[in-house]
């Protein structure tokens, strides 16, 4: 039936050779023209994403100002301040402390300013770069603003409203186009107890912050025909020379230059508008060049079709006897009765992918470990233990340490896995990689540097470099798991432990490794400790986590403001979900959570999927499929809400599991991303 198959694949491939040399004529004649609308097409499609991609960016930016000043208007010492018509010396220098730690956080606030309602500056804060440290501008610096058209316009708000100024220089009445601090002006006015106008809280926002999360060809053009961008790390303030008369579209400066716009109103009489610069390289060759060319590619086309046909065939073969190999060693794996490996196994899969891609850095492994290494030994990790069905209870599930005979029937789950796995390699006559590592893992991952380790006794470079990596991270996530007979190892014990081992137990270019990544390492069995630690709230048990909330947050930045901000969202739901469900009750607030993630989810995955194509990152595809897991994980637990019978149960069992998931996915998946991202742009 196979070759049958294949003959049909080939007939199939000869008549599409017949068809395409019918067509070739044609082709030549249209390919020309085929070939530019289709260049133009993909420039305009990406140009488009840059626009929506920068829109959101903008708008997140805009709303995060209003409500960091609306917010500083609420603080009790702005209120005492505003109260005592800004004589109260205590009350300005709680304001200055406050306003002095606000820029501190937020580099892109140039100035902070209270002016009273007759023009004159009460209190101000300078940030003078994005590097620089804020400091308050002494009494005798501050001056009258008196009849500025945003002070103005300000004072003539109601309690609450936000003004948005233009955006122009910070120096009123300067502009220096090369060497400027272009800002937006985010202000409103201060009232007091008896809504009495005292004045205005303003925020001076250096808009180089946001230009520098655009795509490098992108730039501002105000609604007064200035133009901004950023060059040398410079924003560049001019005059344009585009005259855009309409609120989005494409404006053809030449054949092979277009500007892509579209328009942000983030208040009624204030406009941005948002262009992308592309430029379409014109065709190189001549159509007699194109001509040649076809040619060329159509004969090489036909000689090594037919390798290419069998090639994928031999692919889609193989990739289906993997499925099946798959099924079987998942479906013995399954039969494990240990109670602690399902979060060992997750725990040393990410442990696995960290150091991989720790030693690919290094020129030494960059040929052996590629992407395709560092996917497969994330996924073979999970088998490296199978060999435990073939391990009596009496001896698996002991809660006492094993005797010598009882240690030595354990070694044996290293043969009894490495048979499993063998055993579906040569019937299926599977050759991916996958299944290679994944015995080799099995099968050498207690064999020691030295060569005192079992079964083999094989000595340094002879153990498989999967195997090698693989026993770092089991023995570490043995040191650190608590046991019946023995307590959680803290992290820089552990470290030292291992340490100590390396050239005997280990191999010490996979130790540096660990120690070079040795916070992603402890950062993961936190988040599973944290984790467990609630569920183990959850059934009243006496076990008690150590990992602070904030501590947490902290480590799930990845650098991108947008996707951090989206994480923390994220976090504080589920966070919200296992604090009620640690109650007990199971209240109308988890159904309303569990509706929210379905939705803010799947738009935080598009933030993501945004970035990744836009910035063409190379592991978008395997990020993507993380991304649909974690969607198919969440829509279980809907599924699982619609019986009003459930309450507790395997529902909160599948809310920990996604937590779980989500911030593995966090600290390894998106910290990949946020790596590459970073290198790009300056967020």
């Amino acid at each position: 039936m196979m070759n049958n198959k294949y003959i049909r694949q080939n007939r199939l491939f000869v008549l599409s050779i017949t068809l395409i040399m019918s067509l070739l004529i044609f082709i030549i004649l249209a390919g020309e023209r085929i070939v530019y609308d289709g260049d133009i097409g993909r420039e305009d499609e990406l140009a488009k994403n840059k626009i929506r991609l920068s829109e959101k960016i903008i708008k997140k930016s805009i709303k995060s100002y209003k409500n960091n000043l609306l917010m500083m208007t609420e603080l009790p010492e702005v209120s005492t301040y505003v109260e005592s018509d800004f004589t109260s010396k205590v009350s300005e220098t709680a304001v200055c402390k406050s306003f002095v730690e606000l820029a501190a956080v937020f580099k892109d606030f140039f100035w902070v300013r209270i002016i009273d309602a007759d023009g004159m500056e009460r209190v101000k804060i300078e940030n003078k770069s994005l590097h620089s440290t804020p400091n308050i501008i002494p009494k005798k610096f501050l001056k009258s603003i008196k009849g500025h058209y945003y002070l103005n316009n300000t004072l003539n708000l109601k309690n609450k409203q936000v003004y948005y100024s233009k955006i122009d220089t910070s120096y009123e009445d300067f502009k220096d186009t090369m060497n400027c601090t272009a800002v937006l002006r985010v202000s409103t006015p201060l009232f007091n107890s008896r809504n009495e106008l005292k004045g205005v809280l303003i925020f001076n926002i250096n808009i180089s912050e946001i230009l520098t999360l655009l795509p490098s060809n992108a730039f501002i053009q105000t609604a007064d025909n200035y133009r901004l961008y950023l060059k040398d790390n410079r924003v560049v303030f001019e005059d344009s020379d585009y005259n855009i008369k309409t609120e989005s579209g494409m404006m053809k400066i030449s054949d092979s230059k277009h500007i892509h716009f579209d328009t942000i109103e983030f208040s009624p009489d204030n406009k941005l508008i948002i262009c992308i610069n592309e430029e379409n390289k014109e065709l190189k060759y001549s159509f007699l060049s194109l001509i040649v060319i076809f040619m060329v590619v159509v004969l090489i086309f036909s000689i090594l079709l037919f390798f290419i046909g069998k090639m994928f065939y031999q692919r889609f073969n193989d990739f289906d006897l993997s499925q099946k190999a798959l099924v079987s060693s998942l479906a013995a794996l399954a039969d494990g009765r240990d109670p602690e490996t399902g979060s060992h196994l997750e725990r040393t899969k990410q442990y696995s992918m960290l150091l991989a891609q720790e030693l690919q850095k290094q020129d030494k492994y960059k040929g052996k470990v590629t992407n395709d290494f560092i996917q497969d030994i994330y996924n073979a990790a999970s088998l490296h233990d199978i060999g435990k069905v073939g391990i009596p209870d009496s001896i698996l599930l002991k809660p006492a340490k094993l005797t010598e005979d009882e240690f030595n029937a354990m070694k044996s789950h290293v043969i009894i896995g490495s048979k499993i796995l063998n055993s579906a390699i040569e019937r299926y006559g599977l050759s991916q990689s996958l299944f290679i590592i994944a015995r080799n893992i099995c099968a050498y991952h207690h064999e020691k540097f030295n060569g005192k380790g079992y079964t083999k006794g094989l000595i340094g470079d002879a153990i498989p470099l999967e195997a090698r990596i693989f026993a770092v991270c089991d023995v570490y996530d043995a040191l650190r798991s608590k046991r019946p007979y023995k307590e959680e190892m803290p992290h820089p014990d552990a470290l030292e432990m291992i340490s100590k081992e390396s050239g005997q137990s280990f191999d010490p270019e996979v130790v540096a490794a660990l120690l070079r990544c040795e916070r992603d390492f402890n950062n993961i069995h936190n988040s599973y400790k944290y984790l467990y630690a609630m569920f183990c709230q959850i059934y009243e048990t006496n076990y008690i986590g150590n990992l602070s909330y904030i501590n947490l947050v902290e480590k799930l930045n990845i650098g991108v403001k947008e996707i951090d901000d989206q994480h923390k969202i994220i976090f504080d739901e589920i966070q919200s979900m296992l604090k009620s469900i640690n109650t007990g009750k199971w209240s109308a607030d988890i159904d309303k959570t569990i509706k929210f993630l379905g939705k803010y989810v799947v738009d935080h995955f598009d933030t993501e999927d945004d970035f990744m194509v836009v910035n063409n990152y190379s592991a978008l595809s395997f990020h993507q499929l993380e991304h649909k897991r974690l969607r198919t994980n969440l829509a279980k637990i809907k599924i699982r809400l619609s019986d009003s019978n459930n309450l507790l149960g395997g529902t909160s069992e599948l809310i920990l599991q996604f937590a779980q998931d989500e911030i593995s996915h966090i600290l390894t998946i998106d910290k990949a991303l946020g790596e590459f991202l970073v290198k790009r742009y300056t967020f």
